[in-house]
């Protein structure tokens, strides 16, 4: 398992422990990150898509118990350079809440003082699912030592680096293959985004 993976599996296995302003906090991360917006000639759905499974068992009790939503799951494997296995919830019901409540709508404008982040711990919440659903760190035992969340939504990265650079974190945007990337290079500003995000394991390297 790479790093990244175990620092995303800690954070997944917090969530049961977090208050419960914090798991819709969360969850609103993680939608934002891995969730799109489908039209079907029945209205709108979501559909979330990742290939941790774990992250879908985790969305699917927390949008029941806000919701009460009816929800499938379905995988599909897919072939670029390598093979890769991805899993998609697709949520119907109510999904017009769910877009309007998580602003899940492209260019919706995200604010610090939303209701759902209205608290700090709520914000670093936000950014844990974020990270789970988008991010990546290296091994910071090898070289490059870096912590990066990559999006095709602007707005999104823009948004998640005001959220960092709040708590004193030197960020950086750039452009990659069609996506914006927020990244953190230094070291001690690395161990403060895990600290931010609630990775305690990958803190101390």
């Amino acid at each position: 398992m790479s790093f990244a993976s175990e620092v995303k599996k800690e954070l997944l296995n917090n969530i049961s422990s977090l208050d419960d302003c914090c798991k819709k906090a969360m969850l609103y991360g993680l939608l934002q990150g891995s969730s799109e917006i489908v039209i079907t000639s029945s209205g709108l759905k979501v559909v979330v898509k990742s290939t941790i499974l774990n992250v879908l068992k985790v969305m699917i009790p927390l949008l029941k118990d806000i919701y009460n939503v009816n929800i499938g799951m379905s995988y599909k494997d897919e072939v670029s350079l390598r093979k890769r296995r991805f899993y998609y919830l697709e949520i119907i019901d109510h999904a017009d809440n769910i877009i309007s409540d998580f602003k899940l709508m492209p260019f919706t404008h995200l604010s610090r003082n939303d209701e759902i982040i209205s608290n700090a711990c709520c914000k670093s919440a936000f950014l844990s699912g974020l990270f789970v659903a988008k991010g990546s760190i290296n091994d910071p035992r090898k070289n490059c030592y870096h912590f990066e969340i990559s999006s095709a939504k602007d707005n999104l990265i823009r948004f998640a680096a005001r959220l960092f650079k709040s708590k004193g974190i030197s960020v950086s945007i750039m452009e990659r293959r069609n996506q914006y990337v927020m990244y953190v290079k230094k070291s001690e500003d690395i161990s403060s985004c895990l600290a931010i995000i609630g990775a305690s394991s990958g803190v101390f390297y």
